[in-house]
């Protein structure tokens, strides 16, 4: 975890440990001839988070998969050009792969801003896969926006804006009012 520039091993990075996660790391591609900068073992399931490496110089074996996820801001304004929306609910799914099916909710902060960790491809023995995601925000249940996107960094955050138009409801309700001072006062004068 949180490793930077691994370099000049055989396997610049050995995973024989299941479920294991790499987090914010760079696997260099300097290593000792013949190798690889990262090895996966069988039967393993592996995810890299913000990592750089070369997908070419990853060996996975049988049984083995390697989610490749990176950070995606999803930034929610009002539409009337207002600003930030606190408080909107934001969901991601991936559109294409039923099979590694993820959808993943969120609200957005003060500053409007929702924060996921999304796969943007898995790698297998004898193949790989890239993800489609479709995301939704919504304000007060009656207003949303949907966007279809591909994550398409290569290493850091990827940042999505939608532009939602926030209804203000007014609040009608009359207000209760509580005399403490004078007692026992109908009217005040």
């Amino acid at each position: 975890k949180n490793c930077y520039d691994i370099k000049d091993f055989y396997f610049n990075l050995n995973i024989s440990s299941r479920n294991t996660t790499v987090i914010d790391t760079k696997i260099n591609t300097a290593f000792i001839g013949g190798g690889k900068e990262a090895w996966i073992n069988t039967n393993v399931n592996t995810t890299f988070l913000n990592v750089t490496f070369t997908e070419a110089n990853v060996q996975v074996l049988a049984g083995s998969n390697l989610s490749v996820q990176y950070y995606v801001i999803v930034n929610v304004t009002n539409a009337s050009g207002t600003g930030a929306l606190q408080g909107a609910n934001v969901s991601i799914g991936n559109s294409t792969h039923l099979l590694w099916s993820t959808n993943t909710n969120g609200t957005t902060d003060a500053s409007g801003f929702a924060r996921f960790n999304v796969t943007e491809r898995m790698i297998f023995n004898g193949g790989n896969f890239n993800f489609s995601y479709v995301v939704n925000a919504s304000v007060l249940g009656n207003s949303s926006s949907n966007l279809s996107f591909d994550p398409v960094v290569s290493s850091g955050t990827q940042y999505v804006h939608l532009s939602v138009t926030a209804v203000v409801l007014s609040d009608t309700t009359a207000p209760v009012v509580n005399l403490l001072s004078p007692g026992n006062a109908s009217t005040v004068t």
